[in-house]
């Protein structure tokens, strides 16, 4: 079994440079945003300024956006430094270099912490004469790394998780596990694949950025059960075959305290608990899943058969009052007879 993850509910968080860089063409019009979606949420503080490193901005807007854990977007708008959309005054044209905080549709201000998942920067408009205008914000950011518990799993597990760097080593404890950077199929640079053997945790992981400045080291720790074994469920149905329109008692063990018991069958049965009754009208397989209280579970299924009853009875003799009539059963294995005046068990 192989099962793939990502880490998380962890609060380790390490600061990271988050670069979006967006421009701005002109005749004809070409906007070229920058969009990045991280892994794992960061915390950041509410940029004041977006730097011009091409062009000009005058007295024209940017726009920085972000997402909300609860997938709301928050939008912050920007304004040229300049007085005047073409500036033409040194002053002007240096005060023009920054896209500088105006306003955010959520009321926060400059250096305000934020959480978010997704960062979207768009130059609206800049000064046409000085050419393409690109502004570029480099914005420190925790990420938020979080870990997690697998509790219902044999075989091994694969982590992913992802950094702006790529991942130099991986060193784990208990060790014999290989770590590999794979491609990333978001903007966020590198996802890390480390793939752990079976074994009961707890695994430590430290982890290893190298971006050609000192390294930045992390450790992680992540509690992963790979061994926690599923419930080993045990049904029974007791008679079995039963003859049809009786009930047949349905039974389960194999679950811990607390733990629950849900039964199917393929003739529209529901029922719940260790212990349920039904009456099948023909052949029916029931299963029953078993889920402990730490959520693993287990199905076991048990056929059951009906045997139809077919009676059939003959009678041999004089059918006149008060005279003798021989009646004769077949189609089952033992009988019982009422009626008036029947002598014989048989």
């Amino acid at each position: 079994m192989l099962l793939l993850i990502f880490i998380s509910n962890f609060t380790q968080a390490g600061t990271e440079i988050l670069k979006l860089r967006a421009s701005k063409s002109y005749k004809p019009n070409i906007w070229n945003d920058a969009d990045t979606t991280l892994l794992f949420p960061g915390k950041f503080s509410i940029p004041a300024e977006i730097n011009v490193i091409s062009g000009n901005a005058g007295s024209h807007k940017a726009i920085l956006q972000y997402r909300l854990g609860n997938g709301s977007i928050v939008t912050l708008t920007y304004k040229g430094g300049s007085d005047r959309e073409e500036p033409s005054s040194k002053s002007g044209i240096g005060k023009g270099k920054k896209y500088i905080f105006f306003k955010s549709s959520n009321g926060l201000n400059p250096g305000a912490l934020a959480e978010a998942d997704y960062f979207h920067l768009r130059i609206e408009q800049g000064s046409q004469k000085f050419g393409t205008t690109m502004g570029e914000i480099n914005m420190p950011l925790a990420l938020v790394y979080q870990a997690g518990v697998i509790k219902c799993l044999s075989g091994s597990v694969v982590l992913f998780f992802n950094t702006e760097n790529p991942l130099s080593s991986v060193k784990w404890n208990p060790g014999n596990v290989t770590g590999l950077n794979i491609p990333s199929d978001i903007n966020w640079p590198y996802k890390t694949r480390v793939v752990v053997p079976s074994y009961t945790g707890p695994y430590t992981i430290t982890a290893t950025f190298t971006d050609g400045t000192p390294t930045l080291t992390r450790t992680l720790t992540a509690i992963y059960e790979t061994n926690a074994p599923s419930p080993a469920i045990l049904a029974s149905a007791n008679p079995n075959p039963v003859c049809q329109g009786n009930p047949v008692n349905l039974t389960a063990s194999g679950v811990n305290t607390g733990g629950t018991y849900s039964w199917v069958g393929t003739n529209g049965f529901v029922g719940s608990g260790a212990n349920v009754t039904n009456t099948p009208l023909s052949n029916t397989v029931y299963t029953v899943t078993g889920t402990n209280s730490n959520g693993c579970s287990n199905s076991v299924s048990i056929p059951v058969n009906v045997t139809p009853l077919a009676i059939n009875i003959t009678a041999n003799g004089d059918n006149c009052p008060g005279k003798t009539m021989t009646l004769t059963a077949s189609g089952a294995t033992s009988y019982v007879w009422s009626g008036p005046s029947i002598v014989g068990p048989d």
